[in-house]
């Protein structure tokens, strides 16, 4: 029971972090040029908090006696796979994005390739039958698919920092999105005591949570306001108008 409600608490609290950051990054991209990989992202972490939202529901349940809760928590397992599989999808565009910067458009047949792999992902996670956390298979594609696509990220970051006055804050998002994914591989050994793995999930959100921020400030440095951001009134509006 007490394991339930710690575990309903982080679920709670996590989903309310990777909330937070995919609001602050959806608005910095509603007031900068160039920001399209800022809505990926954002999306990205928006579909991260949903998971938290279906192990919250799971934990609650947990709370009731007499609930089939084995078969329920191993369907939530494969939802949250499908989840990190899905929010991978959007942080790789999301690199893509970096990379061709200021070109904030992919190639539809990078887009195509992309999209492929995710479905093959997504396949592959609904008819293996395994238990998630028993599968080294499953785990493997939950760890990778997690560890490159914030890797990826990052070095997007460091790309379009070079070369910008706020280099410093590059490098400090694009080392914070690298650590959120080389930290995704101590999940190999979650048979740990549950205090360590209370304190194992809650870091990882506290670095998830810095990391957007770093990419906020370093994008808030670097990148040019939108034209109806960069004044205010009317005059502002006409003044930045063609003639």
């Amino acid at each position: 029971m007490e394991a339930s409600i710690d575990q309903l608490q982080y679920n709670v609290v996590a989903f309310v972090i990777d909330l937070i950051a995919a609001i602050l990054l959806l608005r910095t991209y509603a007031g900068m040029n160039n920001s399209r990989f800022l809505l990926h992202l954002a999306i990205g972490f928006g579909i991260i908090s949903l998971a938290h939202i279906v192990d919250a529901v799971v934990s609650a349940i947990n709370l009731f006696p007499g609930v089939p809760i084995d078969d329920i928590k191993r369907l939530a397992e494969k939802v949250d796979l499908l989840f990190s599989c899905l929010s991978t999808f959007f942080f790789i565009l999301s690199f893509l994005l970096l990379w061709h910067y200021p070109n904030q458009s992919v190639r539809p047949e990078t887009f195509a390739a992309i999209t492929g792999i995710l479905g093959v992902l997504v396949a592959l996670v609904t008819f293996i039958q395994a238990d998630p956390h028993d599968s080294v298979f499953l785990k493997t594609i939950d760890i990778f698919t997690s560890l490159v696509g914030c890797v990826c990220v990052g070095i997007g970051l460091v790309m379009i920092a070079s070369g910008q006055k706020s280099i410093i804050a590059g490098w400090m998002a694009a080392s914070a999105f690298c650590l959120w994914g080389f930290a995704q591989l101590p999940f190999w050994f979650d048979h740990v005591t549950p205090n360590l793995h209370q304190l194992y999930f809650y870091s990882l959100s506290i670095i998830s949570l810095a990391a957007a921020i770093a990419t906020i400030i370093f994008c808030t440095l670097t990148l040019p306001d939108r034209v109806l951001y960069s004044g205010s009134g009317p005059e502002s509006e006409l003044k930045d108008r063609p003639a």
